[in-house]
């Protein structure tokens, strides 16, 4: 949400400085608004084209994320070894044995003792990867370098977090978290030419006294008013 109103003020600073910048190039106020309302229209456009084109891989990499601390959160307490298992060898080394080791991230480290007894439960093995769902002393990652047959590599709740994240498998719907709200501001397209009125008497005041307050709220207007005739994708039906 932050992100989004973030942008917002951005776009609208930036139809305000295209506008003056018209205005004072054309020194009409109709071309003005209506290079203005052109200008909103192209960098509207080109925001969705960047947004579909990088905006989505980005937002699914942080749903991932989520999902996956909250699977981690989730195994600190109901461990699943077999799917734990199958997410990190998907990422790391898949000929691999597999140890979750379930640890809250608010209690004790994963130490040398859990170390050195999950490496006694595996002796005779190759390679072993033991991932804890909660944090790691770093004694235990220097010792674990020593260690062999099998030989030993440890994750951390941040480093299973990512590969459950990187991992080409799908999370588990359940353990996803729920979707916040957003809020919405809906501007129904009858009301356009209304609000471009509104902008238009709103700028010639501007232009009679000469205040300020007059032409951010007469951009604004002209904001609202493009926004207004940019038509939203409508959601399919599933049937």
């Amino acid at each position: 949400m932050k992100n989004k109103i973030d942008m917002a003020v951005a776009f609208l600073i930036l139809l305000t400085l295209c506008f003056v910048a018209f205005l004072l190039a054309s020194g009409s106020l109709p071309v003005a608004m209506t290079l203005t309302y052109v200008s909103g229209v192209i960098a509207r456009f080109a925001y969705v084209k960047w947004n579909a084109a990088y905006g989505e891989a980005r937002k699914n990499q942080k749903a991932r994320m989520r999902h996956a601390r909250s699977l981690v959160a989730k195994w600190s307490i109901m461990p699943d070894e077999e799917l734990a298992k199958r997410f990190v060898n998907s990422v790391h080394d898949a000929d691999a044995d597999f140890a979750l080791v379930p640890i809250h991230s608010q209690g004790p480290a994963f130490g040398v003792n859990d170390l050195t007894r999950v490496w006694r439960e595996n002796i005779g093995k190759e390679r072993l990867i033991i991932a804890a769902t909660g944090n790691v002393d770093d004694s235990a990652l220097t010792i674990c370098r020593a260690l062999d047959h099998p030989r030993v590599a440890v994750l951390d709740e941040k480093e299973l977090t990512r590969a459950i994240a990187d991992s080409p498998l799908d999370i588990p719907e359940a353990d996803a978290p729920s979707r916040p709200r957003r809020v919405k501001i809906a501007i129904d397209r009858k009301h356009a030419p209304r609000i471009a009125m509104c902008a238009a008497s709103t700028l010639l005041i501007f232009f009679v006294t000469g205040k300020l307050v007059y032409l951010v709220c007469g951009s604004s207007l002209i904001f609202l008013s493009g926004m207004s005739l940019i038509k939203k994708p409508k959601a399919k039906g599933l049937f």
